[in-house]
This record gives structure tokens, C-alpha cells and sequence, in this order.
């Protein structure tokens, strides 16, 4: 008993700091970083810096290049017709006066998505701008004189296609949907328009490269 109430006595003797170190070992103090000075401080860099900062922005969004749905291209032209559709993923219930009462249409039950679309929608032209004859083609026949038509490339970072939309004063746009399984769509390039002979389908004019290269040896200026 007499030996601890030393030990204690002894303790309470010593400086707080080495007291503390005896109780718990060493400590150190704990320094949180202040993220109102993190967000000043990246402030303050960015005002220092902005043509720096711009450019270097500007350079990795021209980099950037998008999730493309590639196709090869076609060796020949032809032509083909599909039927547009759509398979529902979920149920959808029948309701009744804000209460549901069963399904009304089952998961997996398929429609003919152009019955239900009243209107026409734009040509679409699946292209690779990256393929100078596919490219030279249509600058040629969808250009600004042809507001109707969408283009879709399936290739290219954001830098060519901001350049040729500039070059043809027409939006060009990414294939990253899946255009291309929805209309059947195999190869490039090819013409997607609704068919109003066969009302459920679209009609797909395939260009080839036969067909390509000989249109652009007679109409390119050397």
C-alpha cells in the first residue's frame, strides 16, 4: 500500500506533459485540415493560373473520346428492312382508381414501337469519320443543305467531331447508343429511314466501299 501511494505521489509531482506520457504514452496533437482553407487555397490557384488551368481543360475534354457503337464497314451496298421492337424490361401494372388491380402489360411482352409513333424521324446517317471515303460521302450528301438528316459517327475523339460539325455547319453527333441494335444496323455506312410501305419497319440503305471509293475518285479535286 505504502509502495503505490508513492508511485501516485511521485506522478503527481511530475510535469503534466511527462505525466500524461506515464498515463498513456506519447500523444501529439491532431490537426484537421480545414476544407473552407482546402476550397480557398484551390481558389487562390486557379486565380493565379486560370489561362493555365483553361487550357489544360480544353485539352483533355478535345481529348476525350466517347464510348462509340463501332461498325465495320460494308464491302457492298444492299438494302434491308427491320422491324423496330421493344421489349419491356418490367411489368407494368393496371391501375384503378390509384390502386393496382393486376398487369396490364407483362415483363418481356414485345410491341411495334413505329404503330405508336405518329410522326417521321430524322434520317439517320451511322457513319465512321475516321474512314476518309465514308467521310468525304457525307460532307458531300448531308451537309447544311440537308437539315433533315442526323449524323452518327462511330469513331473519332471530341476534337474531330467538333472540327468536321464545323467544317459541314451541321451537328455531328456520337453513336454511343444502341442505334444500331434497335434498327438492325451491321455495317457503315448506313441510312436509316421509315419505310411507309412496310409501316412496322424502318428501311436501311447500306453504302458500300466498292460504291465509296469509286464515288470519291470521280468527285474529289486533286
Amino acid at each position: 500500500m505504502g509502495i503505490n501511494l508513492l508511485i501516485i505521489a511521485i506522478l503527481l509531482l511530475l510535469p503534466s506533459k511527462v505525466f500524461a506520457f506515464a498515463l498513456n504514452g506519447t500523444t501529439y496533437p491532431i490537426i484537421e485540415p480545414s476544407i473552407l482553407a482546402q476550397i480557398k487555397a484551390g481558389a487562390r490557384k486557379i486565380e493565379a493560373h486560370p489561362n493555365r488551368l483553361r487550357k489544360m481543360f480544353k485539352k483533355k475534354l478535345m481529348d476525350y473520346v466517347p464510348t462509340h457503337a463501332y461498325l465495320p464497314p460494308a464491302r457492298k451496298s444492299y438494302i434491308f428492312y427491320h422491324d423496330v421492337i421493344y421489349k419491356l424490361p418490367n411489368s407494368i401494372p393496371r391501375v384503378q382508381n390509384g390502386h393496382i388491380v393486376g398487369i396490364l402489360y407483362p415483363k418481356g411482352f414485345t410491341f411495334h414501337v413505329l404503330r405508336y409513333l405518329p410522326f417521321d424521324f430524322p434520317t439517320l446517317v451511322i457513319f465512321d469519320m475516321k474512314n476518309k471515303y465514308q467521310r468525304f460521302y457525307v460532307e458531300k450528301k448531308y451537309g447544311d443543305d440537308n437539315p433533315e438528316a442526323m449524323l452518327l459517327t462511330t469513331a473519332g475523339d471530341l476534337k474531330d467531331i467538333l472540327k468536321m460539325s464545323k467544317h459541314i455547319k451541321k451537328p455531328v453527333y456520337a453513336n454511343i447508343g444502341k442505334l444500331d441494335e434497335r434498327f438492325g444496323v451491321k455495317n457503315t455506312i448506313s441510312i436509316v429511314k421509315r419505310s411507309f410501305i412496310r409501316l412496322d419497319d424502318v428501311r436501311v440503305n447500306v453504302i458500300g466501299m466498292n460504291y465509296l471509293i469509286n464515288y470519291y475518285e470521280k468527285n474529289h479535286k486533286k
